[in-house]
């Protein structure tokens, strides 16, 4: 599991819906960077402290936005392939080419609703959901395979 700053908050906010203790490494997270904040007497912002924004990085919404994105185009990805003929890397090509059907034959029609349609079959319901995160959409066999070995 990885312990990206961004993580760790969407973690947080799981733990804190679903209620429980918290995990050691999200309360380390947490006291490190509370402990950077007050040492700065304020002056630092908080989510900077925490890592969740420095000087020329995204913003805590875009970082999400993109986890949610990989989360999303990783299930695409494993569905490719359900019977496993396929490598890792013809599995991220094919995914690409579902990628580019979904965006020119799909998208446009159902891009207005809030959920995926019903009658999109699970791949395209993956793709909806990733597309609808708003992140840019990985348009490189090398992206899609970088993302999905991450994800693994």
């Amino acid at each position: 599991m990885q312990n990206t700053p961004g993580h760790l908050l969407i973690r947080l906010k799981t733990h804190l819906e679903i209620g429980g203790e918290l995990p050691v490494e999200i309360v380390d997270w947490l006291r490190y960077g509370i402990n950077d904040f007050e040492k700065s007497g304020g002056k630092k912002p908080l989510c900077i402290s925490l890592g969740l924004r420095g000087v020329g990085q995204q913003s805590i919404m875009t970082k999400l936005a993109s986890v949610k994105r990989n989360k999303w185009l990783y299930k695409a990805w494993k569905l490719v392939s359900v019977d496993k003929t396929l490598d890792d890397w013809n599995r991220s090509k094919r995914l690409l080419e579902y990628i580019n059907k979904f965006e020119v034959m799909t998208w446009r029609r159902v891009k207005a609703n809030d959920e995926p349609p019903e009658r999109l079959d699970p791949i395209q319901q993956a793709l909806f959901i990733a597309f609808k995160t708003g992140a840019e959409i990985p348009s490189s066999i090398k992206q899609i395979h970088r993302i999905s070995m991450d994800m693994k």
